[in-house]
């Protein structure tokens, strides 16, 4: 098992921060895939933070090789997180895949736990935190996406995103062409 790191509301966050928007941390261990949304904005407000720590909150995925895109709608928030496993060493890849291919394994009414992160970019803030859980459907799906997507350059992964937006310029465009979109359930 890898090591933890511990987050709290309103402790720094101790990672990088992609500028502003939903980016996805994954944390494979020989036997789990470990999945963390992280929400920033500058300047986040109290509704928007409550709408993403206690609010109904839909989780979907698009698979777009060489990315996957991880969506995320709460009250009046729209998010997408286009997450490149071909940016990572192959023996990476390779425990990254192994890790969210066991969902597949799972019996059809188990749930893996996915944190959500909510985050100001303003000073670096964790603002609030959030446990989901998500069925073994969203995970299979998450493991075949991520299966369908080889290694890429960085101009490559730039390449496709742009070809993913210009596809999809935002998040209700891509949640039409979502293999699995669904309401997090709690823990």
């Amino acid at each position: 098992m890898t090591g933890l790191t511990r987050y709290a509301v309103g402790a720094p966050w101790p990672h990088q921060l992609a500028g502003e928007g939903l980016q996805m941390l994954v944390t494979p261990d020989a036997d789990w895939l470990s999945v963390t949304l992280v929400a920033t904005a500058r300047g986040l407000t109290r509704p928007e933070v409550r709408a993403l720590t206690k609010g109904r909150i839909r989780v979907g995925i698009v698979p777009s090789p060489p990315l996957v895109h991880i969506l995320l709608m709460a009250d009046g928030i729209d998010l997408d997180a286009p997450y490149c496993i071909g940016l990572h060493q192959p023996a990476s890849i390779d425990t990254i895949r192994r890790g969210a291919g066991h969902a597949r394994s799972w019996a059809p009414t188990r749930r893996g736990a996915l944190l959500l992160a909510v985050v100001d970019t303003h000073d670096r803030a964790t603002r609030g935190l959030r446990m989901v859980s998500l069925s073994r459907d969203w995970w299979v799906a998450l493991a075949d996406g991520l299966d369908a997507c080889g290694p890429v350059t960085p101009a490559g992964r730039d390449a496709a995103m742009g070809a993913a937006y210009c596809r999809w310029p935002d998040v209700t465009a891509m949640t039409a062409a979502a293999t699995v979109v669904e309401v997090a359930g709690k823990i």
